[in-house]
């Protein structure tokens, strides 16, 4: 495996990661929206300007990208030292 090759997947993943994480806290109308009626979510007044498939999506790229690190930081930790 190429030196570079790791720490490239890692970046890529915490990246989407932060970025999807900084979206849904904008996005906290849509969120509460998408998910109304569990846990006692309550939908603010104010109308979210994007929809639920957008926030399912982004959602599905925040969990995929921590899975990803995960992933990575534990493969990176049972790696060989040459």
């Amino acid at each position: 495996m190429l030196i570079w090759l790791l720490p490239l997947f890692l970046v890529v993943a915490v990246v989407a990661t932060m970025v999807s994480g900084i979206w849904l806290v904008l996005h906290l109308t849509a969120l509460v929206r998408a998910f109304e009626g569990k846990g006692g979510l309550v939908q603010a007044r104010v109308f979210p300007r994007v929809g639920r498939r957008a926030v399912r999506r982004v959602l599905a790229v925040f969990v995929g990208g921590a899975a990803a690190t995960l992933v990575i930081v534990a493969v990176a930790a049972t790696l060989p030292i040459h």
